[in-house]
């Protein structure tokens, strides 16, 4: 067997890098996003996506034609999550009689409009997947009843295992994390930042640690409207983590950060109208009330506790 990992974003990488490491594949980075370089010793080709005002056919269209080069010699192609760059290249994989394996297989709102395009994409993805590694038992029972072929195994979310590498201690201190980027908010960011912006004038007492997205356009927004924001330019995984670990709660519509917060014991406010990690208990969605006044909680192990890595390449090795 030869594998092949894809990834095109920053959470996608972050989430393969431990399998990376054990399992040794080529692995191919689309420059869905191009501005982290946390990844500038793994990568063995890259795949650019051309300027053109249609970004997410731009991304289809450079996928299509170039990666089926670097995929050639492959008989297992590994994508993770649901953007573009994950149901082309598996698209372009399934066309050249690949097997396809998608890792946090079965997330689903069953609202294609949120979030939009990730939930069609993923949706797409099972339809076409040989192998699928799901977070949780829910995500598996969802794939059951939509009758998907191919194999269906539990074995939690890699991000944990990398989160669990760090070792970093816990505690509680006087600051909130925040961190906004999804399409679906792009049209209400203004009055989400003014939201923020006037929590943290009524609560004077704690921090509210804003992390912005690379996008200039959102950026601008914060800058103008969060003036009572701690605004923080993007940061390394491990110092992420590191704030996690020490916030009073999390504000956010990521769903990577909605996994890393709860398993650190976090309560999380979700800004979105709904969210495919239902199973996460302490959290509120789309609140209309915030408030910091929250416990620390345990740990949260509904994805895992950890060892997702290990699970996912006992199965590799144990399937054709």
């Amino acid at each position: 067997m030869q594998f092949a990992i894809i990834y095109g974003t920053r959470p996608e990488f972050l989430k393969l890098k431990l399998l990376i490491d054990k399992l040794q594949p080529i692995v191919i980075r689309i420059n869905q996003h191009s501005s982290y370089t946390e990844d500038s010793d793994y990568y063995h080709h890259i795949i650019n996506i051309p300027d053109n005002i249609d970004r997410l056919s731009a991304i289809g269209s450079a996928i299509l034609s170039q990666l089926p080069q670097y995929i050639q010699s492959c008989t297992h192609v590994i994508c993770q999550g649901d953007t573009a760059s994950a149901f082309y290249s598996l698209l372009c994989a399934y066309q050249m009689h690949k097997k396809c394996i998608h890792i946090e297989a079965g997330m689903r709102t069953y609202d294609t409009n949120n979030p939009w395009p990730e939930e069609a994409y993923r949706q797409m993805i099972s339809r076409i997947t040989d192998i699928h590694f799901c977070p949780s038992i829910h995500e598996a029972h969802c794939l059951g009843t939509e009758y998907v072929h191919g194999k269906i195994y539990i074995v939690g979310n890699t991000i944990l295992d990398l989160v669990k590498s760090y070792n970093i201690p816990i505690r509680q201190d006087n600051h909130v994390l925040i961190t906004l980027h999804r399409r679906e908010n792009w049209n209400n960011y203004k009055s989400l930042i003014e939201r923020l912006n006037n929590l943290a004038i009524e609560n004077p007492d704690y921090k509210l640690i804003f992390i912005t997205h690379p996008n200039p356009t959102l950026k601008q927004i914060v800058d103008e409207y969060g003036n009572k924001l701690s605004i923080s330019e993007p940061v390394d995984h491990i110092k992420l983590i590191k704030l996690l670990a020490s916030c009073t709660c999390v504000i956010t519509d990521s769903g990577g950060i909605q996994e890393e917060a709860n398993f650190l014991g976090k309560y999380i406010y979700v800004l979105r109208e709904c969210t495919e990690r239902k199973i996460i208990k302490n959290c509120s969605i789309n609140p209309s009330k915030i408030s910091f006044n929250v416990p620390q909680y345990e740990p949260g192990y509904e994805y895992g506790n950890g060892d997702s890595v290990d699970k996912i390449i006992n199965h590799l090795y144990t399937i054709s």
